[in-house]
């Protein structure tokens, strides 16, 4: 992740987890995904190309 996209999606909205995390989160809280770790993060991971998913991984795992 470039310096400026991580300082735009940690520091900038106060967060300790990234942009993407939250999403992968709050799609497991909607009745489509619900409790759907997999789906979710696929889901993401298709809209979004460029994420490592290794990191992502490692950062939900905090929190799930």
């Amino acid at each position: 992740m470039k310096e400026q996209e991580r300082i735009i999606l940690y520091e900038y909205i106060n967060s300790e987890k990234s942009i993407f995390c939250t999403m992968v989160l709050r799609l497991m809280d909607t009745e489509k995904f619900s409790n759907d770790y997999c789906g979710a993060l696929r889901l993401i991971c298709e809209l979004f190309p460029e994420i490592n998913v290794v990191d992502l991984e490692n950062e939900l795992d905090k929190y799930i």
